[in-house]
């Protein structure tokens, strides 16, 4: 880590898929590179991931038509979209 950088640290609210729905918290995808953005549902996304699947930190590709980039997620915390990475 950097010197005088502080790790990031995620309500536990956002830990998981299923606490991301208890809790409901709205989520978005956004690709890097075409800036596509997304919202999504976590309860719809447990369905293929399961309920204990986390989106800090996870990238996958962007499902938009001839883009070839990453896509990252946002998750709706202190009333503004908060990347988590």
């Amino acid at each position: 880590m950097p010197k005088g950088s502080q790790p990031r640290i995620m309500p536990r609210r956002f830990a998981t898929l299923a606490a991301m729905a208890a809790e409901e918290v709205r989520v978005r995808s956004w690709c890097r590179k075409c800036g596509t953005v997304l919202e999504l549902s976590p309860a719809e996304m447990m369905a293929t991931r399961g309920p204990e699947f986390s989106l800090i930190g996870y990238e996958e590709p962007c499902r938009c038509v001839g883009c070839d980039g990453l896509v990252f997620f946002l998750a709706n915390g202190h009333g503004r979209f908060e990347p988590l990475t």
